[in-house]
């Protein structure tokens, strides 16, 4: 109910500004930056903070000179990621980075560790059995193919749908099911020795 209370207040938000609400696009703005950011973070990893930066404001200008012809106020989220998947493709490719997104350089924080990362004071002693599972399952996601990291993180991060992330990462929404399936399986397997399986 949460997400598609969102979604409505985001199609609220551009019917807004269709009408002529200039500061329901700075609304609009706020309200989805962080998750644009987020995933053009784990989209493209091998980015510093300043061609991060780039590529959103490049986005976001490309957003607001489409949205007013854009038809569909419902999948903005979905369409809002192309746009951020796209713009930073071409930007790579403009620069001539070879950036290889999804890549681990061996520090031990990859773009899934900051999306997990809980910062908040807490005891190590009482919290070391969680993190422990916690860094089985990054490293579990670590090791999958591009695709399939991308598929998790749209599903369980950004809770887009099954069709929406079939828009977003030009493939067919069974194979997206697929990807999702094996995903799980190889985490039940990877955290059966932490004895946790799945309730009967």
């Amino acid at each position: 109910m949460q997400e598609d209370e969102r979604r409505r207040k985001i199609a609220d938000l551009i019917d807004r500004y269709k009408s002529g609400d200039e500061d329901a696009f700075v609304e609009l703005y706020m309200e989805t930056k962080d998750d644009m950011e987020r995933f053009c973070r784990y989209r493209f990893s091998g980015l510093d903070d300043e061609q991060v930066k780039d590529v959103l404001q490049i986005s976001f200008i490309r957003i607001v000179n489409n949205i007013r012809g854009f038809m569909k106020p419902d999948k903005y989220m979905s369409w809002a990621f192309e746009v951020v998947k796209n713009t930073g493709l071409n930007y790579i490719r403009d620069e001539k980075r070879y950036i290889h997104a999804g890549s681990d350089d061996g520090e031990g924080m990859d773009v899934l560790h900051r999306m997990t990362d809980d910062s908040s004071e807490v005891d190590p002693y009482k919290s070391a059995y969680a993190m422990e599972i916690r860094n089985a399952t990054i490293r579990e996601l670590n090791r999958m193919d591009p695709g399939m990291k991308e598929t998790f993180c749209l599903f369980y991060f950004d809770h887009l749908k099954m069709e929406e992330i079939a828009s977003v990462q030009g493939i067919k929404i069974g194979t997206v099911k697929s990807r999702l399936s094996n995903g799980r399986k190889r985490l039940r397997e990877k955290l059966k020795a932490f004895h946790i399986e799945e309730k009967k």
